[in-house]
Formats: C-alpha cells, structure tokens, sequence
C-alpha cells in the first residue's frame, strides 16, 4: 500500500496530538507497537476512504517484530485497535476526503 495512511497514523502520535510512545529504533517493542497502530489505522483509513492510487507492498519487514509483540501480550491488538481508532478519529475531523483539508505539518509527515 502507499504509505499515505499509515504515515498519518504515526503523524497522529505526536505529543501535540494524541502523545504515543514511539520506539527508539527498529524492532523495538515501542516501536513495533507503534507500527501495528499505524497500520490498523491505516486499514480503517483504506476501508472508509478507499485505497490511495499508488500501491506497494513495504510492511513485510515489521510483520517479524508484530509476532513478538502480539505473542507476548495477548491483549495487544486490542490496545493497538484502540489506539488506531484514536488516530482515526483525529484524522477524521479534517475529512471531506481527508487529504485535501489536512494541516500542511501533517502533508508534509505523510
């Protein structure tokens, strides 16, 4: 998938918006959390606004570091959802199709 979406997932985690923990680098847990939210957000965006035009296939990589977080907490992907839905509802508030309103420090982060 273009990065479009779960770019604006992350941008949402910022501490002037919705203040997530972010990893200190790669695979770690904080960071690998914070990929599962970025990606569910990026599914909810993909479902209700349809997919960007461009597409690639890029998250295959951090699927490895999910399966450690996820194996190890099972109620993960239940904090992760509620998180996405967070970022969601945030990116929402500029919709009419969600690009085109956005604040240009988050055009630029995506």
């Amino acid at each position: 998938m273009d990065g479009t979406y779960h770019e604006l997932g992350h941008a949402t985690g910022s501490a002037k918006r919705l203040n997530r923990q972010f990893g200190k680098r790669f695979g770690d847990d904080a960071y690998a959390f914070e990929e599962i939210v970025a990606s569910l957000c990026q599914a909810t965006l993909c479902a209700e606004y349809g997919p960007p035009n461009e597409l690639h296939d890029s998250h295959a990589s951090y699927i490895h570091h999910w399966m450690k977080i996820l194996r190890g907490d099972k109620t993960a992907i239940l904090h992760a959802a509620a998180k996405a839905e967070q970022a969601v509802k945030w990116l929402r508030q500029f919709d009419p199709a969600l690009g085109s309103t956005l604040p240009d420090e988050l055009k630029e982060a995506a």
